[in-house]
């Protein structure tokens, strides 16, 4: 399917900001963060190939504010009543708090980014602040595809946990090349609810969830009904054009049952590990299918909400699709998330820091978990996890992990040691 072409909305509003612009009052302030995103520019720059690349950067670089100021504009006039709505905030204090945030940082008019700022309260805390855009550059700089190879490659994954003894939700078996592999015994379709997925999807992209029906002996997908025959048939058609695992429907422990129309409620939760080998949880989410939809990713319909480390509750449900809404309350079965407590935590936060230590040379990694009534339960680790931008990920151990992540790796990789020169 052809990518959609991005409407001028787009273009304005995700312009972003390439280099470090020293007129931004945030320059002069020498932390971590302000190293972290001087960082960023320099991988821009050492990886922008030729004197033509390096030319856009500059000019790109020049104009952003007059693009940032008329997207933050743009973006407070088309959607300031329903953040006014949404966030009972004034439209003339929205305005002023993008101004602010435009002339301190210097970063773009991504929507998400301020509805983050309002939900959380952090739109005053600039200087603690690293968007998306710089995070996902420098996790690029200190996770090699050497090192990450080995996690996002789902079914590389699998089988590594395996070998290491991770609980992780099983895998019935992998079709390529139009056939059955042999990565994995086959034993033929388990009778329940399977997932279909390619080995390197991304996104919650390629995922086919394939209902089981006892009534009929068939599995269902949309509008498709198939036997046993046609299924697998279905799958071997499907792994000419890549690597596809077939998996259990996972089923999540009746603490979440409340809180989703049917779906099954997974955990994200990221973590970092230090060079001399201490994991941090960054965050983690509850993240929520919409009805009874196989992709629980937000942009494709579905609902998150953060958990407090501290106090171990959730907060305010977020969801972008149809439109966006916050509430405290689950939008179809009414029940409260917001405020309730996940007292499975210290066994979650216990397994994913044992799991990371075992993938050390992975500086970060984003984790979705099921938290079965069995315990916790892998479902595919992800390294170039994406962000939203406005995380505040500054507050954490971040920015003095990756800092020290990227100069002892410097000595191994020559562009590395480029990047972090005079750090």
């Amino acid at each position: 399917m052809a990518l959609k072409e991005k409407s001028w909305y787009d273009k304005i509003t995700q312009f972003g900001s390439p280099l470090v612009l020293p007129w931004y009052p945030w320059f002069w302030f020498r932390n971590d963060e302000t190293r972290l995103r001087e960082l960023g520019a320099r991988w821009l720059w050492i990886n922008a190939p030729g004197l033509r690349a390096k030319t856009v950067l500059v000019i790109k670089s020049l104009v952003w504010p007059f693009v940032a100021l008329v997207a933050h504009l743009l973006d407070w006039f088309i959607y300031g009543r329903e953040v006014k709505r949404v966030f009972k905030a004034g439209l003339l204090s929205q305005l002023f708090k993008r101004m602010c945030f435009l002339v301190w940082r210097g970063y773009g008019s991504v929507t998400g980014c301020l509805f983050y700022f309002y939900e959380y309260g952090k739109y005053s805390n600039y200087d603690r602040f690293l968007s998306g855009m710089e995070v996902g550059l420098l996790n690029l700089a200190a996770v090699h595809q050497v090192d990450s190879e080995e996690v996002d490659n789902k079914l590389r994954f699998y089988l590594r946990c395996q070998e290491l003894g991770i609980a992780m939700v099983p895998v019935f078996g992998v079709f390529d090349k139009g056939a059955i592999s042999d990565s994995v015994t086959f034993t033929g379709l388990a009778r329940e609810d399977l997932y279909l997925k390619l080995a390197e999807g991304m996104a919650g992209n390629n995922i086919e969830r394939w209902k089981w029906s006892e009534t009929n002996q068939h599995w269902t997908c949309i509008d498709k009904s198939l036997d046993e025959t046609s299924l697998l048939d279905h799958c071997k058609a499907l792994s000419e054009t890549g690597t596809y695992i077939l998996q259990p429907s996972a089923k999540h422990h009746p603490y979440f049952d409340p809180i989703t129309e049917g779906g099954t409620c997974t955990l994200r939760v990221l973590t970092i590990c230090s060079v001399d080998k201490q994991v941090e949880v960054v965050h983690n989410y509850v993240i929520i299918p919409a009805g009874d939809s196989p992709i629980n990713h937000g942009p494709k319909g579905g609902l998150k909400a953060k958990m407090n480390l501290e106090t171990h509750c959730f907060e305010n449900l977020i969801w972008t699709n149809p439109d966006i809404g916050v509430s405290p309350t689950h939008p179809v079965t009414g029940e409260m998330v917001y405020g309730k407590r996940f007292d499975f935590w210290p066994e979650v936060e216990a397994f994913v820091k044992a799991a990371h230590l075992q993938f050390s040379d992975c500086f970060s990694i984003a984790w979705d978990l099921v938290y079965t009534p069995d315990g916790v339960q892998i479902l595919e680790g992800n390294t170039q996890w994406g962000l939203i931008n406005g995380c505040f990920i500054g507050e954490s151990k971040y920015p003095q992990w990756i800092i020290e992540k990227l100069k002892v790796d410097a000595e191994k990789h020559t562009l590395l040691k480029q990047l972090t020169q005079g750090l």
